[in-house]
Parts: structure tokens; sequence; C-alpha cells
């Protein structure tokens, strides 16, 4: 049986490692902002329960059209999406929510506000 899936769109090293450890029971795959976007799971795939992405540099139209590219993907339809925004780039989190992000994270950030964000974003399944 596959396990779901979590999809890390350039995400960095350490947020990659922390999310990957706090969703053990979860595949992740670490992408490009692209790669994710357009992401199709193959038949021993599980579903994709979350996608990640982080901005760094980007404008804010690039990670508005990343996270608008992500919710048109069919195969990402039920997947929740959280943005990792680095601190100078915070003016961008009304633009992201409006592109269809779940929540966005301010990185860096300790392991565990990122655990309470995932526990919100993915609550435990009956």
């Amino acid at each position: 049986m596959s396990r779901p899936l979590v999809l890390l769109g350039a995400i960095d090293g350490h947020a990659a490692t922390v999310i990957a450890h706090l969703l053990e029971a979860l595949e992740s795959r670490e992408l490009s902002h692209d790669a994710v976007a357009t992401f199709t799971p193959g038949p021993d795939d599980g579903p994709v329960r979350l996608v990640v992405v982080q901005s760094r540099t980007e404008k804010t139209a690039e990670i508005v059209r990343v996270c608008q590219a992500i919710r048109a993907n069919p195969a990402l339809a039920d997947a929740r999406l959280l943005v990792a925004l680095d601190p100078d780039l915070a003016g961008q989190y009304s633009a992201i929510r409006a592109a269809g992000a779940d929540e966005c994270l301010m990185v860096p950030a300790s392991a565990g506000h990122v655990e309470k964000l995932l526990q919100k974003l993915l609550p435990a399944e009956d």
C-alpha cells in the first residue's frame, strides 16, 4: 500500500528535514517549484496530502504563479498548500493566500511552531 505524499518545492535543507521528520508517516519528495506545479502521481504513488513551497527571492508575481499552478493541477486538488516565506517577504502574505495557499509560515521557524501548523493543516485521521 502506498503512503500519502508530501511534496516539498524548493525548500531549504533544514526546513525540509524538519517537515519530513514531523510527517514521517508520509513519503516526502523534494522537487523544483515547476515540477511540483505539474506533478502527476504514478501508479504506485499515494495521494498528495500536502504541498510546501518556499519563497525566497521570488517576486510576488512568481510565487503567486506557482500557487495558482498548484491549485489548477487536478492531481493536487485535495492537497493542502503551505508557503514558507523569508521574513523580508512577509508583504507577500495576502497575495499568496489569495492565490490559494492554505497557510504561510515565516522561516526560520522552530520545530514546535512547524509541528503545530502541520497539525492544523493535516489533522489526525480517525
